[in-house]
């Protein structure tokens, strides 16, 4: 397999059958291109990444991930992953496009999310790194979570505002509870329109996780039901203990609210 030339530009094909056609997407963690399966001639979508580090092993057959069909690195070390080619646009997108969702579509996407982290974890993989650019929604289909595992390094790993207090600080190692806070920042965001924990610095924005409690959401939408509220609130319990039991429990709570109204 080729490495990528200077300037950045992708290779031609990557390992030994997969053909890189046009940039699809780029963001801190690298870019997503178009691809071609040359065997089968099927689309697909290739990642690759910035850093020479070895991909997460997250082929996982569940309806809520992303399907990933292949994991490598360039000659240069820089991760490649091999995955489905999705139709839609992840949540990132959608909020920056039609701002805050209307609860109860919300509570479908956390839903489909929470399934496929319920998925990993019970595989032993902790995303780390769950945020909106990280949650797509399929046209037509549900929800799916991407870059599985991203965010389990050595060392502070994670987007910066969606870091839970025990990552902030360092620990390892992390925990489904850890991805069970990302869940309710994510939730936080996507219905009020603002992040819980904000700040212009990055150390003032670690001091605010780790020692201010958030506005409630329904400060922002009084619209929004006491249920979600509740179970937002739990999810940003700085005491890992505190928060959901579990990502199929998290669910659990979101699908009794979506049956209640």
């Amino acid at each position: 397999m080729g490495a990528a030339s200077e300037g950045g530009a992708p290779p031609i094909e990557v390992l030994g059958r997969y053909r890189v056609g046009e940039e699809l997407a780029r963001g801190g963690g690298g870019a997503v291109y178009a691809g071609v399966d040359a065997r089968t001639a099927e689309a697909c979508a290739i990642k690759i990444g910035h850093e020479p580090v070895a991909p997460a092993a997250a082929a996982l057959d569940h309806p809520n991930l992303v399907r990933v069909l292949a994991t490598g690195a360039l000659d240069d070390g820089r991760p490649v992953a091999v995955m489905e080619r999705l139709r839609g646009v992840t949540l990132a997108e959608h909020l920056q496009r039609q701002g805050p969702v209307p609860e109860p579509a919300l509570v479908a996407v956390a839903v489909n999310a929470l399934a496929g982290l319920a998925a990993a974890h019970a595989a032993g993989i902790v995303h780390g790194d769950l945020k909106p650019e990280n949650v797509f929604l399929v046209e037509g289909g549900p929800a799916k979570v991407l870059d599985l595992g991203v965010g389990e390094g050595d060392g502070i790993v994670g987007t910066a505002a969606y870091l839970a207090p025990e990552q902030a600080r360092g620990e390892r190692p992390l925990t489904p509870r850890t991805d069970l806070w990302a869940v309710g920042v994510l939730l936080y965001e996507a219905s009020t329109g603002v992040l819980p924990f904000n700040d212009a610095t990055y150390p003032g924005l670690v001091d605010k996780i780790l020692h201010r409690d958030p506005v409630p959401p329904r400060g922002f939408r009084p619209d929004l039901s006491e249920g979600l509220e509740a179970v937002i609130t739990r999810a940003l319990a700085r005491d890992p203990a505190q928060r959901p039991a579990s990502a199929a429990a998290m669910r659990d709570a979101l699908l009794a609210i979506g049956a209640a109204r």
